[in-house]
């Protein structure tokens, strides 16, 4: 709450400013709440920013996330040997392989024409009338004009072959377009006749499409294998959210004598322990899942990642390529940051830091307890200067009233003292 203005004597001649000099009085009485209010925008800066440090700390431990999981770089992508025959798609569970697939027939749908109607509004009518709710449950319908007052029916089988009927009489003619037949193939040497060219129970997480049959090019050799794409985004991922976060932290922690230049979380002795923590996590070999050592190179590079001397990480194009088993490796499980002494690696200390008790989660819990602290403060401070400014303010009016009352005196004593004078004189 505010302290209310200082009001203007409530007498009309007055013999001193009242305001003017309770104002002036209050102006000293408010410094306190004038630095308290200082501190009140300074804490509501440094938790804003602490709030902006958890966020980048939260996304570096997602990076992390990422890269660690290893059904991230569990997924298999299908090559072929020709193109044309068939597409294939692939679900978490398609293992790597292997497989030769021979097409020597696809599936078609069934597909009559019914012609004879003179207008696409006839054609409709036919076949929305209720007579007609078995074609309309079996096919799918599209309306052709043929000529000028000419227009047929093109009924494609949803799934089974069903035979429409036409009223004798009715001047409509039903045509089989197209005989109904599975699609016939081979994988592996394996025969298989489905009513679909989208077969998805033969290979374990795989569908494939069939397009074209194989017949004078022979088998067609599709080859399931480990995606050389999936590795590099997630490391790219973990550059961007690492480099983020050490911008932040450099700016937010800036020393100055300059308090303008100064960061908000210079000297923070919380924010200074957990950068060193990632820093020092950077640092520890890199190991398998549940820290199992391994062997080779174990520094970030296997990431084709190094550390700059600026703190900032950055992704070496020809570190990653010479690491050839890294696929493997992360499918695997990686571990990055790995401290044998707490089971943990670096994600999972971080996941503690913003848990509710952790470093981070208990730092802005610190200043948000400062806040309310400080608001209490500054609500008891601007009730007591209200009493102060109405104590003041009550004071000199009376000291206003008492001069009034006595200048009145005085000029009735001057008064009667010049009578006398005046009567002496003329008597």
């Amino acid at each position: 709450m505010a302290t209310p203005p200082v009001s203007t004597s409530s007498v009309t001649n007055s013999k001193i400013d009242v305001a003017g000099i309770v104002g002036q009085l209050m102006e000293v009485e408010r410094r306190p709440l004038a630095k308290l209010e200082t501190k009140i925008s300074a804490t509501d800066v440094k938790i804003s920013t602490l709030g902006q440090f958890q966020a980048k700390l939260g996304a570096v431990r997602d990076a992390l996330t990422g890269l660690q999981t290893a059904t991230n770089f569990t997924a298999v992508e299908p090559a072929f040997s020709r193109t044309g025959v068939l597409t294939a798609t692939t679900a978490s569970t398609a293992k790597a392989g292997i497989h030769t697939i021979e097409v020597t027939q696809l599936a078609q749908a069934n597909i009559w024409k019914i012609e004879g109607f003179a207008s696409d509004t006839a054609a409709r009518t036919w076949l929305n009338d209720a007579a007609q709710s078995t074609v309309r449950d079996a096919a799918n319908a599209t309306v052709i004009k043929v000529a000028d007052n000419s227009y047929a029916l093109w009924l494609t089988a949803k799934s089974a072959s069903f035979t429409p009927t036409v009223a004798a009489g009715s001047g409509l003619t039903a045509t089989e377009a197209q005989v109904a037949q599975n699609s016939i193939f081979k994988v592996n040497g394996f025969s298989y006749t489905r009513a679909s060219n989208t077969v998805a129970d033969v290979i374990e997480g795989v569908t494939l499409n069939l397009n074209a049959v194989s017949t004078g090019g022979g088998d067609v050799t599709m080859t399931l294998a480990a995606s050389t794409l999936t590795a590099k985004p997630k490391i790219e991922a973990l550059v961007t959210a690492f480099n983020e976060f050490q911008t932040l932290y450099k700016k937010e922690t800036q020393p100055s004598a300059e308090a303008a230049t100064r960061g908000i979380l210079n000297s923070d002795s919380t924010v200074n322990a957990i950068m060193r923590e990632v820093l020092s996590s950077f640092a520890l070999p890199l190991t398998g899942a549940g820290g199992a050592s391994l062997s080779g190179q174990k520094d970030l590079s296997v990431l084709g990642l190094k550390l700059t001397d600026t703190g900032f990480l950055q992704l070496d194009e020809s570190l990653l390529a010479k690491s050839t088993e890294l696929q493997s490796r992360l499918a695997n499980g990686l571990r990055i940051g790995f401290d044998s002494a707490l089971n943990k690696d670096l994600s999972q200390k971080i996941t503690d830091m913003l848990t509710v008790g952790g470093l981070m989660a208990e730092r802005v819990s610190r200043e948000r307890g400062a806040q309310v602290e400080l608001a209490k403060r500054k609500t008891d401070l601007e009730m007591k200067l209200a009493n102060v400014q109405t104590r003041l303010t009550s004071q000199f009016a009376a000291l206003d009233a008492l001069l009034f009352k006595l200048s009145n005196t005085s000029e009735a004593l001057k008064s009667a003292l010049d009578a006398l004078t005046n009567s002496q004189k003329n008597g």
